[in-house]
């Protein structure tokens, strides 16, 4: 009987240990939607990026929670009606009609700025892409298709995929010329496994995306146009189901590590 027992907890245990290392896939389930928030502590890391693989533990715990944040994901109707132009008319522009919308980067370079920017992003079963952006570039209110978008993601998602998404955008710019930026997005999923974090557990998909972006100014006045290239940058995202954003993601420019942040639910305490 005792045999028969710790036969059966054996059984038990390797079946239970088989389900937390199952490897997940990710869809567009997976990604936000207009009204989601997601929260995130900053912070630094300087732990080794190629530690990665199938059937992986990666042990963050120690990680020091910084500054926090959060992403809020609005609808496309509710930002400047001016930026909505492509964004949100599926018929004329159904490859550029947006789920949501969420709060961009300035750009500052001499002679024009680009502010009060959002980001419109498209999901579905075939992926998650970056599709354009509105911004007041020189404070003239302006709808910026990417041509082609990018593809942020391809689904389904799984360990060993791998693609590529060229993207641009180019934008006229009061009193000086035009300003431009052209993107290379290569994408490989190269591990999956259990992340560790300093208060979460996941079973995630870890993607490694190097980014190769150039910016194009041209300047009218003196007929004059020159291309920016900028360091390459690598996004290593760790992906769990259901959780809209990465639940980690560490960014290096040029090989060193320039930005960290994890997911962060802050404790609701409860006082009576």
């Amino acid at each position: 009987m005792k045999t028969a027992v710790r036969s059966m907890f054996a059984i038990c245990t390797c079946l239970c240990a088989g389900a937390v290392q199952a490897q997940i896939t990710i869809g567009d389930a997976d990604m936000p939607s207009a009204g989601d928030t997601v929260r995130y502590s900053n912070t630094t890391t300087d732990a080794d990026m190629a530690d990665t693989g199938p059937a992986h533990i990666w042990d963050f715990s120690a990680l020091v929670a910084g500054a926090e944040g959060a992403d809020t994901m609005v609808t496309v109707s509710s930002t400047p009606l001016l930026y909505q132009f492509f964004f949100n008319n599926g018929l004329l522009y159904p490859l550029y009609h947006a789920n949501f919308a969420m709060r961009g980067a300035a750009i500052g370079l001499q002679g024009f700025s680009i502010d009060n920017v959002f980001d419109y992003y498209k999901n579905d079963a075939s992926g998650y892409r970056d599709v354009g952006f509105g911004a007041a570039i020189n404070s003239l209110p302006t709808s910026v298709q990417r041509t082609p978008v990018d593809w942020i993601y391809r689904f389904p998602l799984a360990f060993g995929d791998s693609d590529t998404s060229a993207s641009a955008f180019q934008v006229s710019v009061p009193t000086l010329g035009f300003y431009g930026q052209s993107q290379m997005r290569r994408n490989s999923v190269d591990g999956w496994g259990t992340l560790y974090l300093p208060a979460d557990t996941f079973q995630v998909l870890r993607v490694k995306s190097r980014i190769e972006r150039t910016d194009t100014v041209h300047i009218d006045q003196l007929n004059l146009g020159f291309a920016i290239p900028e360091p390459e940058s690598i996004e290593y995202k760790w992906l769990a189901t259901g959780m809209k954003e990465p639940v980690l993601q560490v960014t290096t420019v040029g090989g060193v590590p320039t930005a960290a942040r994890f997911f962060y639910h802050p404790v609701v305490i409860t006082t009576g």
